[in-house]
């Protein structure tokens, strides 16, 4: 297999011809045998659309080719904070959903968060006919996008991609007119299962979908569910990733970028190579979304809170033992993967306690106030620069003097899953009798807890999760964690 590796650019877009780029068949081919290598494509009708539908058609033409034919996610929009508003995505990640979505010729879809059209177009081509694809989009500019993007592949191929109906309404209410479909795919980050999903799929068919576990796990669970004859949905299959969140009716959230509280705890004590302090203003180390533990909020803002530790510190190896669903040379994502397989049991254990540890560092003079949005390693705004460095976990202390957290957090900037810290530490009320009492750190031993039993459950990464989603009014089908929502509860199957 070839590695998609860079190719020296002498490729220019040709005239409106109809003929193909220079060099972009040759690209195209180096794509798909990485998605093989990888094992993200594992059906030959899948690497058939790959190899057939020209990615270039939905991207802006000043985007080099190169770029085109890598594994990137490439933004075609931004919202007006600077923010990403629609790309096309990742194309490992939408190999990886494309199959767990278990296509077949003749099925009919429905795919909520139509984008540029690219992941329409791969899926008409392996349904066999643009008619049987119906993609929905709350933005009408990406919608005369995507439909143009088609329109003019259909030109290019002489096939009836410019079939695939094209919808600007609000997806959560799904495409009723087209209804039932035997698979639907959603490709916006979800905190609810839509009721209109559930009731326009055929039984047997297929919802994928990207859920989020906590606003402070940002991705990584897309079950593949298929609907049972009662309603409710089972996971048979899975993939990885995350996307831009949800709008409308059924809006994704507010997520970690919002409100932050100051945690008492210098930056230094928590990265022995955190670097030399900047001269003007000291970094913080800030919790994430306090809001939602108003109490814990208002007792971080008191005078002369008291810090004690770390108590306990100790490495979480993600790498040393069997990786489950490691693929040939795919460790260091299948690593990452695990790690977020024991993030969502620890979050699923935690409910409303775990926050992401924010590290804030003030932006030189020269950057402050023009850097503002997303960049490499985090975002900017305000004069600041915010990186997620790790996880906290919350408990109450038993003295109710004040907390116990246990921080869950990369040892270094480069943020790798290898290798986690766990430090514990308490912060007590100034009148606190006793800032270090012998009775064991609560969060520390939640964090143990749920550490166990994700070994208990086979170290699953988020592939491996099989979730079952029923209606929020019926009783709990199977033991398990559960994760409460409006319409459909999530049960991660688990037996104590």
């Amino acid at each position: 297999m070839t590695d998609p590796g860079e190719i020296p650019s002498n490729s220019t877009p040709q005239p409106s011809t109809g003929q193909p780029y220079p060099d972009t068949v040759e690209l195209r081919q180096r794509l798909v045998n990485y998605l093989y290598q990888e094992g993200a494509i594992r059906s030959p009708l899948l690497a058939k659309a790959f190899s057939e539908v020209p990615r270039e058609i939905f991207l802006p033409s000043n985007i080099p080719l190169q770029r085109v034919y890598s594994d990137d996610a490439i933004v075609v929009k931004w919202d007006e904070n600077n923010f990403p508003s629609s790309s096309s995505s990742q194309p490992i990640l939408m190999a990886d959903m494309l199959e767990a979505l278990r296509l077949e010729p003749g099925l009919k879809v429905l795919e909520i968060g139509a984008g540029v059209g690219y992941n329409a177009a791969l899926m008409a081509h392996w349904v066999g006919d643009g008619s049987l694809v119906t993609t929905v989009d709350l933005d009408p500019v990406m919608v005369d996008v995507a439909k143009a993007n088609l329109q003019e592949l259909a030109r290019q191929s002489g096939k009836n991609f410019d079939r695939v109906t094209v919808v600007a309404a609000d997806g959560s209410a799904g495409y009723p007119d087209n209804a039932p479909y035997d698979r639907i795919i959603v490709t916006v980050q979800q905190w609810e299962i839509a009721p209109a999903w559930v009731d326009q799929l055929r039984v047997g068919g297929i919802l994928l979908l990207p859920l989020t576990i906590s606003t402070h796990l940002w991705g990584g669970l897309i079950p593949a569910l298929q609907k049972q004859p009662d309603g409710s949905l089972v996971g048979v299959d899975g993939s990885f990733g995350g996307f831009m969140p949800m709008r409308g009716e059924m809006a994704h959230p507010v997520t970690s970028q919002g409100r932050f509280a100051l945690l008492p705890l210098n930056p230094s004590l928590v990265w022995s190579d955190f670097g030399p302090v900047p001269e003007k203003s000291l970094p913080q180390l800030l919790l994430s979304n306090s809001e939602i533990m108003p109490g814990l909020e208002r007792f971080l803002e008191e005078p002369g809170v008291l810090v004690a530790g770390p108590e306990v510190t100790r490495e979480l190896d993600f790498s040393s033992e069997g990786l489950l669903g490691q693929r040939d040379n795919r460790e260091q994502r299948s690593v990452f993967s695990v790690f977020y397989g024991f993030s969502f049991m620890l979050a699923v254990s935690a409910q409303d306690r775990l926050f992401s540890l924010v590290l804030a560092t003030p932006q030189p003079d020269s950057e402050a106030g023009t850097d503002t949005g997303r960049t490499a390693t985090g975002w900017s705004r305000d004069g600041w620069h915010y990186e997620v460095r790790g996880l906290a976990l919350v408990e109450p202390a038993l003295d109710a003097g004040g907390y116990d957290l246990t921080l869950l957090l990369s040892p270094d900037n480069s943020n790798r899953p290898q290798a986690r810290l766990v430090q514990g530490w308490r912060i007590r009320s100034s009148a606190s009798a006793n800032l270090s009492n012998p009775g064991p750190n609560r969060a520390t031993q939640k964090l143990g807890e749920a550490w166990q039993s994700w070994h208990r459950m086979g170290r699953p990464s988020p592939v491996r999760y099989r979730p079952v989603a029923y209606p929020a009014s019926q009783p709990q089908p199977v033991p398990g964690y559960i994760l409460p929502r409006r319409f459909y509860n999530l049960v991660l199957p688990f037996q104590p």
